[in-house]
């Protein structure tokens, strides 16, 4: 016989929703340090409740005052603390959910959705300060036969050996490292020029050689990456989907001449328009 879970009625429903949207803006706006409402309330409530005694100190006697007012102080202190942790527990939500969304669960690294973000923050910067910017595509040779022979397991330990050559090298402050998908990385360096982002791509396809990851094939002993490198002056006549585009170009580049290695270019208006 089939069961059912009772429903709950739609006010019960409607209150919970708007509990929900009073502590999720509540938490917006004190997000940072929510303990604050329990400090907060614990004086702005004991303040009130000694303007209240004082009012009605003139009709009742000393002892009944002095009841009421650690009555009183104990419900309110309580309130405000526990209103405290609710919202310290929202806010927590709030970062774990916000983490999940915008992180790869495989390597740790950003997903996606958040380099398209970062990227278009960093193209905005460089814009204004007049500065360059470098993205570098990262592709791992032969993964897809080296996944299809060895299973998702195997491939799925390479991916994260290769993410951690990746953070290693690329490990300024401002370096942006994401998995774009599949067995592809992307690297957003901003105030870096085609020289420079050229070493560095160098150096993540050294260190990842250096891992010796066996490889299924006698061709290709170990796991390499090849790699793109494209740099620009961001400005009105490219866009930031420009940059990535032109560092894949050369990673399929450097795949075609042999693999295993890098080629670069530095972005211009022309060689967008060609």
């Amino acid at each position: 016989m089939a069961t059912f879970e009772p429903r709950s009625s739609p006010s019960s429903s409607q209150a919970g929703a708007s509990m929900h949207f009073v502590l999720r803006r509540t938490a917006q706006i004190l997000g940072v340090h929510p303990m604050i409402i329990g400090v907060l309330g614990t004086g702005l409530v004991l303040g009130l409740v000694s303007l209240l005694l004082d009012a009605v100190q003139m009709t009742l006697g000393d002892a009944t005052v002095l009841v009421l007012a650690a009555a009183l102080a104990a419900v309110a202190v309580s309130t405000s603390w526990l209103f405290a942790f609710v919202l310290r527990e929202q806010v927590s939500k709030e970062t774990r959910l916000r983490r999940l969304s915008t992180t790869d669960p495989l390597t740790g690294l950003a997903n996606r959705r958040s380099l398209e973000s970062h990227l278009a923050q960093e193209w905005d910067r460089a814009r204004q300060r007049g500065s360059r910017l470098s993205v570098l595509f990262i592709d791992i040779d032969h993964f897809k036969r080296f996944n299809d022979t060895l299973g998702h397991a195997a491939g799925d330990e390479v991916l994260v050996a290769v993410a951690h050559c990746v953070r290693r090298v690329a490990r300024r402050s401002v370096d942006f490292v994401s998995r774009y998908g599949g067995e592809e990385f992307v690297v957003v360096l901003p105030k870096m020029t085609t020289e420079a982002a050229t070493v560095m791509a160098d150096a993540i396809r050294t260190e990842v050689q250096g891992l010796q990851l066996q490889h299924i094939t006698d061709e290709h002993r170990c796991i390499t990456v090849s790699i793109g490198v494209a740099t620009c002056n961001p400005g009105e006549d490219i866009a930031p989907a420009h940059l990535v585009e032109a560092a894949d170009a050369q990673m399929y580049a450097a795949k075609t001449a042999g693999r295993n290695c890098v080629h670069a270019v530095a972005l211009t208006k022309a060689a967008i328009t060609t």
